[in-house]
């Protein structure tokens, strides 16, 4: 139960993300087409304590729903999704926000 809430948590947190996204755009940047967005890949923890070992089909139902969530968010036209690397690596949910965030800023561009 732990894993799903876990899971929800995500999800909330990255509608939560993109909604402020949206609504800091301008007019000027909404012209300039659809808007970056980087869509972190999900963690599981299974925590049911199953007899069978099921960590395999739970990684590829994890892959598939992160495709299919990516694939959906860009097939909207909003939205352009892009790769951001923390420490050399894609960034994952168990970055902390400020590697997300200084990954995510283009090069040369100091926060403010």
């Amino acid at each position: 139960m732990r894993g799903v809430f876990c899971f929800l948590a995500a999800i909330a947190a990255l509608l939560a993300a993109a909604a402020a996204y949206e609504m800091r755009a301008d007019a000027e940047d909404q012209a300039a087409g659809p808007a970056a967005l980087a869509v972190l890949d999900f963690d599981y923890l299974d925590t049911s304590g199953e007899p069978a070992d099921e960590a395999a089909i739970h990684r590829q139902r994890l892959a598939a729903f992160m495709s299919a969530l990516r694939r959906d968010l860009a097939a909207g036209g909003r939205y352009r999704i892009v790769s951001i690397a923390c420490g050399g690596a894609p960034c994952a949910s168990g970055a902390t926000p400020f590697e997300v965030q200084t990954a995510a800023r283009p090069p040369g561009r100091s926060s403010s």
